[in-house]
């Protein structure tokens, strides 16, 4: 049995969890399954909490385990303020688990997880979000633990004696989205002199948070 990262402190809710499942196979009788998207239990606006996806059906968890979330992308997000945000993504009890604040109420998110397992395999699934509540939250302003450039601490995260989050490296910055720039006239977008196209780059920096295995 490979024991998944577990976490001494914290567990994620079973009540935010959601099990990924293997396509059904119909193909043998000629016909096309039915694509029934995932849903997580909704969330107000206001609160910030871990949702998690559970990937134990789609490998042998005799002999492997999840080691890694890739990634984690929003398909529909805007650009209002008070859009649902990831605050950090995490292996904890063997789940996938992300810690998510804010969102536009009456809306619905979807989320794409994609995670590695030990032996080297890379699995993703999409879930939707609805997002309720009579208010939206502004995610910044929402309480919880951050590194200095806004990295988020997962609850398994190694703490030293002192209380400082033991880290792999400096930060990374990590580049979240591009634009073209434009002439003033907005007739043309720029261009070096080799012929590429100037983007606009919003980035952000992650650091690495060395987490309890």
């Amino acid at each position: 049995m490979t024991n998944p990262i577990t976490s001494g402190r914290w567990s994620p809710s079973s009540a935010r969890t959601i099990e990924a499942v293997a396509p059904v196979n119909l193909r043998a009788r000629g016909l096309l399954a039915e694509i029934t998207p995932l849903s997580l239990a909704p969330k107000n606006s206001g609160d910030v909490l871990d949702f998690s996806v559970d990937f134990s059906a789609l490998f042998d968890s005799n002999t492997d385990a999840l080691s890694k979330v890739y990634s984690v992308s929003i398909a529909n997000k805007t650009n209002d303020p008070s859009e649902l945000t990831i605050l950090w993504t995490s292996i904890v009890n063997g789940l996938a688990c992300v810690f998510l604040g804010g969102g536009i109420t009456d809306t619905i998110r979807s989320l794409t997880v994609t995670v590695a397992t030990r032996n080297g395999l890379t699995l993703s699934t999409t879930v939707e979000l609805a997002i309720i509540g009579s208010d939206n939250c502004t995610p910044c302003l929402c309480d919880y633990q951050t590194l200095p450039d806004g990295t988020g601490i997962p609850p398994n995260a190694m703490v030293l004696p002192g209380g400082s989050i033991l880290t792999k490296d400096v930060s990374t910055v990590i580049i979240k989205q591009t634009s073209r720039l434009y002439t003033s006239d907005l007739s043309h977008y720029l261009l070096y002199q080799n012929g590429k196209v100037i983007l606009a780059e919003e980035k952000e920096a992650h650091t690495d948070v060395i987490l309890i295995a």
